[in-house]
């Protein structure tokens, strides 16, 4: 996300609720094809199991290598989506992020998308950033956008499965409908900070555990 696609300064602010928009520092286009470069790792370890498995003769072992060399390499799909290198970003931003169980290295999907053209093609993130949940809202501050919501302004928490993006096995990502914003009507939040699949899907269960909790006393407070 550039400049170009981020002409000036934008900011809404609908009761206590805030959207703030600025042209983007840290997630620049060159970051983003160096994010994406990370996906070769995984296919060096698969590439090396069929060069040695063709030099061999036929078995059980040459079926099963490469089989097993693919299933490892899975393991660490975070690590092959640039997860390391978004954290790093992240924590120029916010050098706390992820750092306790109230704070969340993610990237974000606007609904509708801010990010236009090829790049919402090749990228499935508008931002890239820290989302903190406090005791009385969601604070989410990004390289690009800033948002605090109110639980009380949450009238919806999902998790739906990433698809293709995360072929079907990375941590959920987590669907947030807010109302009070114009324009703006939903936020989708991926987990950035893990390393393994294992550890995405349990970060993804502790923000949605979480975002579930708040407002649901937010709104039994409320009634």
């Amino acid at each position: 996300m550039n400049s170009k696609e981020h002409a000036g300064d934008r900011r809404q602010t609908i009761e206590t609720s805030e959207f703030a928009l600025k042209p983007a520092s840290v997630l620049t286009g060159a970051e983003v094809v160096r994010i994406s470069a990370y996906g070769f790792l995984l296919l060096i370890p698969v590439v090396i199991a069929l060069m040695y498995v063709s030099v061999r003769p036929f078995g059980l072992g040459t079926w099963l290598l490469p089989v097993l060399v693919l299933l490892g390499s899975l393991t660490f799909l975070p690590l092959g989506f640039g997860n390391t290198r978004v954290r790093t970003l992240v924590r120029r931003i916010d050098p706390e992020a992820g750092k306790d169980g109230a704070s969340f290295v993610v990237q974000v999907t606007c609904e509708p998308r801010l990010a236009r053209g090829g790049r919402a093609v090749f990228e499935d993130a508008d931002d890239i950033g820290c989302l903190r949940l406090t005791q009385t809202g969601m604070v989410y501050t990004g390289d690009a956008i800033s948002l605090n919501i109110p639980y009380a302004q949450v009238c919806r928490v999902a998790r739906e499965n990433m698809g293709w993006r995360g072929l079907f096995v990375y941590g959920p990502v987590i669907v947030v409908q807010v109302e009070g914003l114009t324009n703006l009507r939903e936020f989708r939040f991926g987990e950035r900070c893990s390393w393994t699949l294992f550890g995405s899907r349990r970060t993804a269960l502790s923000l949605y555990q979480g975002l579930r909790q708040k407002t649901t006393l937010s709104l039994g407070s409320g009634a």
